[in-house]
C-alpha cells in the first residue's frame, strides 16, 4: 500500500512547485491536499512549536517558518525560500495567489477573528518621531473638547463626545477663547506631554475588506497645526521684498497611516502627508515598506515614520520635504528630525468600522460630522495662493475618503 508521504513526494514532483501561504508557524496537515492546518485545527493538533518542529522533521518534511508571505521553491527538498531568494522570484502577492490555483492548490490564508484584532493592533502600530522642538504635540480627543466649543445652525452644541452625534455637517468647533488674530496661538495647542510613561493616544479603527484583507487606520490628533512661512513680494538677489507671512495654519489636526494586513501578515501601509499620501509594499527580504527608492524602515513589527515640525504630515525620513509651491515660486517644505519619540502602541484603543457610524461610548465622537477647528481668517490672498492664513478645522474623520475607500489597493 502506497504511504502517504509517498504519494506527496510523487503528487509533488508531477504538479511542480507548490506556493501556500501560511498565516502561522505550522506544519502540513494533509499530505493529500497539502493544505496547511487552519488556526483551530493547529491549535487541536500541535500546540507545541517545538514539538511541531520534531514532529515535521520525524516525517522528512522541512519545518515550515516563513516570516513573510512565500511558495515552495524546490519540490526535493520542499523549504521555503530564503528572504533575498524570494525578493527576486516572486514579489508580487497576486501573482503568487494566481499561480497557487492555477496548479489546484490552496491559499492558505484564514480570516483573524476579531477577538485577535487588538493583538494585531498594537503588533503594527507606529514609532512616529516627533521633530526636535515640537511645540504643537499631540494630545487625546477629550484634551480637544475641553478647549473649544461646538457651533452649528444658530446654536453651541454641548463638546462632550456622546453629544457631538447630533451635529450635522455644517458644525464646526471654535476655541474657547477667541483668536486675537489669524495667527494667534493658544496655550492647548502645545498639546499634552509625549514621554515614556505617559503620552496620548493613537485611535486606530480597524476595517474588513475581504474575508482575509484588513486595513487598521492609525489615526493621531493635535490640537494645532502651524502653516509655513513664505514671501509674499517677490524675490529678487536671494532676498524677499515685500514681507513674509504664515499660511495654512488650522486648529485641529488629524494625521494617519494605514496598514494592510493578509491574514496575520503584513501586507502594505498608507503614510499620509497634508492632503495626499503614499503606498509602501511589505518587502520581506529586507523588513521594510517601499515605494520605488523610498523606504519606511521597522523597528520590529512597528513601521518608523517622521511627524513634520508643526504641521505633522508623515514621511519615511528626517531631512527636508517639498511637498507643494505657491505664488509661483514659493516651496512650502516639511522639517523631519529625531526628536521626541512617540511608541503610538503604549496607548492605542482600537475599534471596528462603522461604515453609517452608529459608535457608542467613549467612541461616539466618531459619529462627529462637522469640523475639528475654528473658521478661516485672513484669506486677504487666499485666491492666488490657495490658502489663508488660518483655514478652516479639518473634516471628520469617518467620512474621510482614507476610510470609506480603500486607497491600498
Amino acid at each position: 500500500m502506497t504511504s502517504p508521504l509517498t504519494l506527496f513526494l510523487a503528487l509533488t514532483v508531477l504538479a511542480g512547485a507548490v506556493y501556500p501561504e501560511p498565516v502561522f508557524k505550522g506544519c502540513y496537515a494533509d499530505t493529500h491536499t497539502r493544505k496547511f492546518p487552519n488556526a483551530a485545527e493547529f491549535r487541536n493538533n500541535q500546540q507545541s512549536t517545538a514539538s511541531c518542529v520534531s514532529r515535521c522533521k520525524s516525517k522528512g518534511f522541512a519545518y515550515a517558518e516563513s516570516v513573510y508571505k512565500g511558495c515552495y521553491l524546490d519540490t526535493r527538498t520542499r523549504k521555503f525560500p530564503n528572504a533575498a531568494e524570494f525578493a527576486n522570484i516572486q514579489q508580487s502577492t497576486a501573482r503568487c495567489v494566481s499561480r497557487c490555483k492555477s496548479k489546484g492548490f490552496a491559499y492558505a490564508v484564514t480570516q483573524v477573528p476579531d477577538g485577535q484584532m487588538e493583538a494585531l493592533v498594537t503588533k503594527y502600530a507606529p514609532k512616529v518621531w516627533l521633530a526636535r522642538g515640537e511645540q504643537y504635540k499631540p494630545s487625546s480627543v477629550d484634551f480637544h473638547l475641553r478647549n473649544v466649543k461646538v457651533y452649528g445652525g444658530g446654536r453651541v452644541y454641548s463638546s462632550t463626545a456622546s453629544t457631538l452625534s447630533s451635529c450635522s455637517t455644517s458644525c464646526y468647533m471654535s476655541s474657547n477663547q477667541r483668536l486675537s488674530h489669524a495667527s494667534a496661538t493658544l496655550s492647548f495647542f502645545s498639546g499634552e506631554p509625549v514621554g515614556p510613561t505617559r503620552q496620548p493616544p493613537v485611535y486606530a479603527v480597524w476595517k474588513r475588506i475581504n474575508s482575509v484583507t484588513t486595513d487598521i487606520f492609525y489615526w493621531m490628533f493635535y490640537p494645532y497645526n502651524r502653516g509655513k512661512r513664505v514671501c509674499i513680494g517677490f524675490r529678487a538677489w536671494g532676498s524677499c521684498i515685500g514681507g513674509y507671512s504664515t499660511f495654512g495654519h488650522h486648529v485641529g489636526d488629524w494625521e494617519h497611516m494605514t496598514a494592510r494586513l493578509v491574514g496575520n501578515q503584513p501586507s502594505s501601509i498608507y503614510v499620509s502627508a497634508h492632503n495626499f499620501g503614499g503606498k509602501y509594499d511589505w518587502d520581506a527580504a529586507s523588513q521594510t515598506y517601499k515605494k520605488g527608492g523610498d523606504t519606511v524602515r521597522t523597528e520590529g513589527t512597528h513601521p518608523v515614520l517622521y511627524s513634520a515640525k508643526g504641521s505633522h504630515g508623515l514621511w519615511s525620513n528626517p531631512g527636508t520635504h517639498t511637498y507643494e509651491k505657491i505664488l509661483k515660486i514659493e516651496k512650502l517644505q516639511d522639517e523631519t528630525s529625531t526628536g521626541t519619540v512617540w511608541n503610538t502602541w503604549r496607548n492605542v484603543p482600537c475599534i471596528k468600522y462603522h461604515p453609517g457610524g452608529g459608535y457608542t461610548g467613549s467612541w461616539s465622537w466618531l459619529n462627529y460630522q462637522g469640523r475639528w477647528g475654528n473658521r478661516k481668517d485672513g484669506c486677504t490672498v487666499e485666491k492666488l495662493s490657495g490658502e489663508c492664513i488660518l483655514n478652516d478645522g479639518p473634516v471628520s474623520i469617518n467620512d474621510r475618503d482614507a476610510m470609506k475607500y480603500n486607497n491600498l489597493d
